[in-house]
Order: structure tokens, then C-alpha cells, then sequence
């Protein structure tokens, strides 16, 4: 159960099903047993219209278009978006100083799948359709992997703010990034075996504390 507002973090080892969980609240994947709610209605029964307009879904690997910088930041609204709208998204996703380093600004043309820019930029553009859209769930398959530090802090504060108006799911896995959740979920194989805030699964014998224990170990090598 995840209240409104709540900060979620689902972690576990690969194949848990931590992605799986997040298809499954976006619409992108229907369960075979069971039932998912939103607000207590069956999700099957909710339009792709309604629910894809209060969502936003930010994957490790967001798809970027050919066009300008502007039109796909615009993609993440489904109304006409106002130009001064655009720009303030893409202040708030830290994109200004890659904007102003480009030939033509938000009007530069990028190529298919984001071709020209970074990972963390591609991520960027992704936060800043999101901050345009201004969604009232977001879920993050942990965005911030691969990036580096600089990078990741960035992207880091930008989902900070997003996430003071919506609830937020996310798929962790550099652990130090969820110790703020209202909810931490440890799935194996598919199942929740544990759960609980940072410092409830610290206070015990738990999966969590021990993951943290073993990354802990090796970013201080």
C-alpha cells in the first residue's frame, strides 16, 4: 500500500522484480493474478488517457526523438506548452548550461535516440518533461545509475523538488540515494520479504543493511 505523497523505494537483487513492479503501475504491463489499485478502482479499468496524463515514468534509458531540444522536452506535456514553460523546465531539470553551450539553444536539433548527448543529459531532458508536466505519481528506475557524481547530484536535487508535489516510486540501486523514503520494500523473486524506513531496516538483521554494508564497502575502496 502506498499512501499519497509517500517517497517508495523498492530494492532487492537482480531479478526481484523491482522493474516489473514499475510496468506494472505505469500501464505498461497487465498482472496475471491479483489486482492493482489506484485509489481503490481496479487500474483496467482506468483509461490509459486518464492515468498516462498524472504520470510520469523515467526510465535508466529515456528515449529522446529527432528534433529540437525544446520539442522533446515538450513531449512531456499533453497540452500546448508555452515557450517560457519549456525553458523554466529545463532550468529546473539543470539543463541551462548545456542550452547555452549548443549552437541554437532549446532550438538545436539532437539525433534519433538522443544521439550528440550524455547519459545524464538524455536524463535531464527526461526531468524536464517531467517538471513541465508536473505528474502526481513519478516513478524513477533509478535514473542515476552509471553517472557520475557531479551528475548524479544534479539529477538528485531536481527529483528532490519533483517530488515535494507527487508520490514517488523508485527502483534503487546505489542505496545511499533512498535513505530519505517514507517506505523502503525488499522484494525477492517476486515476493516482499522485508520493509521499512532507513532506520528501521538498519536497526536489524536485515537484506537492506546488509546490501548497504557490502556498497558501502566498495565505495570506499
Amino acid at each position: 500500500t502506498i499512501e499519497p505523497y509517500q517517497k517508495v523505494a523498492l530494492i532487492g537483487r537482480s531479478g526481484a522484480g523491482k522493474s516489473t513492479v514499475l510496468q506494472l503501475l505505469a500501464g505498461l504491463a497487465d498482472p496475471q493474478d491479483g489486482q492493482l489499485l489506484l485509489d481503490g478502482q481496479n487500474r483496467q479499468t482506468v483509461t490509459e488517457t486518464s492515468w498516462f496524463s498524472q504520470l510520469s515514468y523515467i526510465s535508466q534509458h529515456p528515449y529522446l526523438y529527432a528534433g529540437t531540444l525544446s520539442d522533446n522536452i515538450a513531449i512531456g506535456e499533453l497540452r500546448e506548452a508555452s515557450r517560457a514553460a519549456i525553458e523554466q523546465a529545463a532550468s529546473d531539470a539543470g539543463l541551462t548550461e548545456l542550452i547555452a553551450q549548443l549552437p541554437n539553444g532549446l532550438d538545436t536539433v539532437i539525433g534519433e535516440g538522443g544521439r550528440g548527448l550524455s547519459g545524464g543529459e538524455k536524463q535531464r531532458v527526461a526531468l524536464a518533461r517531467a517538471f513541465l508536466k508536473r505528474p502526481n505519481v513519478i516513478l524513477f528506475d533509478e535514473p542515476t545509475t552509471g553517472l557520475d557524481v557531479k551528475t548524479e547530484r544534479v539529477l538528485q536535487e531536481a527529483m528532490t523538488v519533483l517530488g515535494r508535489e507527487a508520490t514517488v516510486i523508485t527502483v534503487a540501486h546505489r542505496l545511499h540515494t533512498i535513505e530519505q523514503s517514507d517506505q523502503i520494500v525488499v522484494l525477492e523473486a517476486g515476493r516482499i520479504v522485508d520493509r521499512g524506513t532507513h532506520e528501521e531496516l538498519l536497526g536489524r538483521e536485515s537484506e537492506y543493511a546488509m546490501m548497504r554494508a557490502v556498497q558501502r564497502g566498495e565505495e570506499t575502496r
